[in-house]
């Protein structure tokens, strides 16, 4: 039995193997998100007390473009991904945002991009 943690919107190939015995038993939140599993063996430890903020988002420029606009006052990094029309994912490519900035996203010949996570800039 394995266990694997995806990001909203990614895609994860698995290695399924053998004669079609594998399977998906359960699709549950990540641990500390809403509705998430508890760690057992540190109760009490690594919950979040509160929301976080969305600093990062995708928006569109209506000229058939979009952007990044970091809307948090500190430095950000975001990930987005570009994808063919048949739904094949293309690479990722990751970006670096100053405090309230935007930056625009070039296709790149890709049918469509899609906003993965941000973090903190690391120092």
């Amino acid at each position: 039995m394995r266990t694997y943690d995806l990001q909203p919107g990614t895609k994860f190939p698995l290695p399924f193997k053998g004669p079609g015995r594998s399977r998906v038993t359960s699709d549950v939140p990540c641990r500390d998100e809403a509705g998430g599993g508890r760690d057992i063996l540190n109760p009490g430890k690594g919950r979040r007390t509160e929301v976080q903020k969305a600093c990062v988002s995708l928006v569109n420029t209506g000229k058939g473009g979009v952007m990044l606009v970091n809307q948090c006052g500190e430095c950000r990094a975001a990930a987005v991904a570009r994808y063919s029309s048949s739904g094949n994912a293309l690479g990722r490519q990751f970006y670096k945002l100053g405090p309230r900035s935007n930056v625009p996203v070039s296709a790149k010949g890709a049918a469509s991009v899609g906003y993965l996570t941000d973090i903190a800039c690391p120092s």
